[in-house]
């Protein structure tokens, strides 16, 4: 994914961005492994 603008951007465009749902967030083990990936 290219540096993106998030403060730019829609909302829905966001969350299509980073594969997650408004009204769901993520599921625990996508949380787990973003975490694993990402940090805190």
């Amino acid at each position: 994914m290219a540096k993106a603008v998030w403060h730019s951007m829609e909302a829905v465009q966001v969350l299509k961005e980073i594969d997650t749902d408004l009204h769901r967030g993520l599921i625990e083990d996508e949380a787990q492994k973003r975490l694993e990936i990402y940090g805190y």
